[in-house]
């Protein structure tokens, strides 16, 4: 009986420890957005009718490397011309994923063109 008792106050104890008074929010409400950065998302090379949004699926290393291999083939393709050529990947706008898809997309943003180092 006495070790029921024990277990009784020993979860109690660990429930109290759940108790928080701290319950705001750790973000700050912004009222006016501050401008984007030209390093992050460059101006678009030719009239902005070609936007390309990207997102990788998870799985580990087959993701990433599924996703590298779309990043090479959109490399690949040439829109525009004369001195406006340039590939798909310029017109990249939008990069998202998840697991192992995320490590290609964050590598992207992170890199840009210079990607291929992945």
């Amino acid at each position: 009986m006495r070790w029921r008792v024990g277990l009784l106050v020993l979860a109690a104890a660990l429930l109290a420890g759940c108790v928080a008074n701290d319950v705001e929010p750790i973000n700050t409400h912004v009222t006016q957005v501050g401008p984007g950065s030209p390093d992050y998302i460059p101006d678009a090379p030719a009239d902005g009718s070609t936007v390309v949004a990207l997102s990788f699926s998870g799985g580990g290393t087959r993701a990433t490397a599924f996703s590298y291999g779309v990043l090479r083939a959109l490399d690949a393709v040439m829109v525009g011309s004369g001195g406006r050529a340039h590939t798909l990947i310029d017109e990249v706008r939008v990069v998202g994923g998840v697991s192992g898809g995320a490590v290609t997309a964050a590598y992207l943003g992170y890199k840009g063109r210079g990607y291929r180092e992945l």
